[in-house]
């Protein structure tokens, strides 16, 4: 069920974002579905459990009410495995399958997402992307909620916020990603603006901006590929450190699991806590 939409910014960010809170209220579905158009990525490697269907039955269970344009379902595959995918999903509505044979991690699906953003790369064509999370920590999809790190299951949630997604897109032109939560690159060298666990809606005008993906063994490329910006510049402030000089990638995050904010609010899961940045100044 879509929940209330939420619009809490760190005061930190308050000259760069503000918005009026009479046209969030009145923003409508009915406007929001024809302005914006919703195509979705998702990324399974069904060769990982014999119980893959699970994963899939799950995430079209949870996308089919958002209206979206088109659905590609990128697999990793057999011959068996493809053709059972066909019989039960072939006719299935606005639904594209794209089949991989061998294990390349998420390139398959970062790389019909970078396709389509080629092609659709409006800022009102608007990409959802996501993939078969926790499909090799338990057997069945349903033991996910079971799992002590709660977050594997709680990901899935940011597809039920797809109206508040286009409400954040609609009121700040500057965001360009709607994710689960992220961080700002200052730990351990990492680039900022991640979308943690590789959930996100982003914009095609976005997507366009970044740099083709690579194939590569090293699977956590494709979690920071989101990150991986071309040489283009936007945007007039700046954190106030050299080593956290990632405001030109966090700025444009609008996350949905926050202790106190939506948009200058990041999380670190490793280290397992929130934080904020204190000072911005022009550059």
């Amino acid at each position: 069920m879509e929940k209330k939409f939420k619009c809490k910014i760190n005061p930190v960010y308050s000259s760069v974002y503000s918005y009026n809170r009479d046209k969030i209220n009145s923003l409508s579905k009915k406007y929001l579905k024809s302005k914006y158009k919703l195509r979705i990525i998702y990324f399974i490697n069904c060769l990982l459990n014999p119980n893959y269907f699970e994963w899939i039955e799950f995430a079209i269970k949870k996308i089919k009410y958002t209206d979206y344009k088109k659905l590609t379902i990128c697999a990793t595959v057999n011959d068996k495995i493809k053709n059972f995918i066909l019989e039960k999903l072939g006719n299935y509505k606005n639904t594209k399958f794209v089949f991989n044979y061998l294990n390349e991690h998420e390139y398959p699906g970062i790389r019909e997402l970078y396709r389509q953003g080629k092609k659709h790369n409006n800022n009102s064509d608007i990409f959802l992307y996501f993939h078969a999370k926790g499909i090799t920590h338990r057997k069945h999809f349903k033991d996910l909620k079971y799992i002590r790190r709660k977050r594997i299951y709680l990901i899935y949630s940011i597809l039920n916020k797809y109206y508040c997604v286009l409400k954040a897109f609609e009121i700040f032109k500057n965001i360009e990603k709607c994710v689960y939560s992220t961080e700002d690159g200052k730990y351990e060298n990492r680039e900022g603006g991640i979308a943690w666990l590789n959930f996100f809606y982003v914009r095609g005008n976005y997507l366009n901006k970044l740099e083709t993906p690579k194939k590569t063994s090293d699977r956590y490329y494709y979690e920071l590929w989101l990150t991986k910006k071309k040489n283009v510049r936007y945007g007039n402030y700046k954190i106030l450190s050299k080593k956290c000089d990632k405001f030109i990638w966090v700025s444009d995050c609008y996350s949905f699991n926050i202790a106190r904010y939506n948009i200058g609010e990041f999380w670190h899961p490793s280290k397992g806590y929130y934080f904020e940045p204190k000072k911005l100044k022009k550059k």
